[in-house]
């Protein structure tokens, strides 16, 4: 991993949310018929990628306090 940012968003009623992908795994596909790395029609490597999103939000306490 180089980096991994947050990208984030405040709403129009100032609460925080923040969104991160977060990559767990990264692999190659391998073509079966010929044990070679699979490649779409420019040539390029067929890549995998497995992954999670995270998201998070931060709430002003005087609006947490309104809601009640």
């Amino acid at each position: 991993m180089l980096k991994e940012d947050w990208n984030e968003y405040k709403l129009e009623d100032g609460i925080k949310v923040k969104v991160k992908l977060v990559v767990q795994l990264i692999s190659y596909i391998i073509d079966p018929r010929t044990n070679k790395i699979m490649r779409n029609p420019l040539k390029e490597p067929v890549i995998n990628i497995r992954h999670n999103i995270v998201i998070t939000a931060e709430f002003l306490e005087e609006k947490l306090q309104e809601s009640e």
